[in-house]
C-alpha cells in the first residue's frame, strides 16, 4: 500500500491483522432446515476425524467431509469444515453445493447461512439485516464472496493514519460492492469522506444503498 507520505510499503495488513474468528464463534443459534444437507449427498461423501488439536493458534481451516466423483478428488461441491477452525475462502456462487458446508456439535450437516458468510468476512448483523430485506439468499451469498474482509480494510487503513485519526480520508469506492471500505473506515473510527463509488452490479448498488444510505 501506499502510506500518506507517498511511500510504498509492503506486506503491512499481513503483519497487523487480526485472526479471523472460529466458525464456532459466528454460528447462528436457530436456523432453518433449508440449510441442511440431504442425507442422499451425505451418503456419497467420506469423512477424516476431526483435529486433535483444534484450538492451535494461529487458528487453521479443517476440511473434514469431501465428496469426490469419477473425475475429480475432492469435489468443490459439499466441502465440509469442522467449526473448531475458521472458515475457508467464501465462493461467490449461491447454489449447487458450493458454499461452504459444517459438521455442526450434533453432528448435523448443512452449509453456512447467507448471514454467517457476512459475519466470516467481519460485517455487522446490522448491516446484513439491511440487505437481507432486500436481497436473495443467492445474492447474499454473491455479495460475502465478492466482498474483501472488513478486518483486512481496517488494518489497512489503520497502517495509513498511523494512529493519526485527525487526518480526513477522501475515499473513492472503486468495485464498491456492498461499501466494506466504508464499513472498515467507520469501525475504526476514521474521518473520512465517500467522494464517490464505481459499481455496475445491480444488486451491490441496492446493498450498498441500503446499507450506507443513512451514514
Amino acid at each position: 500500500i501506499m502510506n500518506r507520505n507517498g511511500k510504498i510499503e509492503r506486506g503491512i495488513a499481513l503483519r497487523h491483522f487480526k485472526n479471523k474468528p472460529r466458525i464456532e464463534d459466528i454460528l447462528e443459534e436457530h436456523v432453518d432446515e433449508k440449510y441442511y444437507l440431504p442425507q442422499k449427498h451425505i451418503d456419497r461423501m467420506t469423512f477424516k476425524e476431526p483435529p486433535t488439536s483444534p484450538y492451535d493458534k494461529p487458528p487453521k481451516i479443517y476440511q473434514i467431509g469431501e465428496l469426490s466423483t469419477p473425475t475429480r478428488k475432492n469435489s468443490s461441491r459439499f466441502r465440509t469444515y469442522d467449526i473448531r477452525g475458521i472458515a475457508p475462502t467464501l465462493l461467490t456462487s449461491g447454489g449447487g453445493g458450493l458454499q461452504a458446508h459444517i459438521m455442526q456439535k450434533d453432528k448435523r450437516i448443512r452449509r453456512m447461512t447467507p448471514k454467517e458468510y457476512w459475519r466470516a468476512t467481519g460485517i455487522s448483523d446490522t448491516d446484513f439485516d439491511k440487505a437481507e430485506n432486500i436481497l436473495s439468499d443467492s445474492q447474499l451469498y454473491n455479495r460475502a464472496g465478492n466482498a474483501i474482509v472488513v478486518n483486512v480494510l481496517e488494518s489497512i487503513f489503520e497502517n495509513i493514519l498511523k494512529g493519526d485519526k485527525n487526518m480526513t480520508l477522501r475515499v473513492f469506492e472503486a468495485f464498491a460492492g456492498i461499501g466494506t471500505q466504508h464499513m472498515a473506515l467507520r469501525n475504526i473510527g476514521a474521518d473520512y469522506d465517500v467522494v464517490a463509488i464505481a459499481e455496475v452490479d445491480e444488486y451491490a448498488i441496492l446493498s450498498y444503498d441500503a446499507i450506507h444510505t443513512a451514514d
